[in-house]
């Protein structure tokens, strides 16, 4: 998908401030499984930030498999995640 996103833009200040959302990505995903939504998020102005959710990223099922204990950690990190 082609689009005029900017990773790590700088902020505009004149204009500030601007609302948060915090994108995170379902067991298992990845950061930019859904850059066509936080795109049109961020066109209508909002700030949008997508972090992996490290032990629970598609990377890791691909490496290690399934791991039940995992997604249950990973669960419990999120919060975590997006307070970091």
């Amino acid at each position: 998908m082609q689009s005029e996103a900017v990773r790590d833009a700088g902020m505009d200040t004149v204009h500030a401030p601007y609302p948060l959302i915090i994108f995170s990505h379902g067991s298992y995903g990845i950061r930019w499984q859904s850059v066509f939504y936080t795109v049109h998020l961020a066109s209508h102005g909002y700030v949008v930030a997508a972090p992996d959710h490290k032990g629970n990223t598609v990377w890791e099922l691909l490496r290690d498999g399934y791991d039940e204990g995992a997604t249950m950690v990973s669960s419990q990190q999120r919060l975590f995640d997006i307070d970091f």
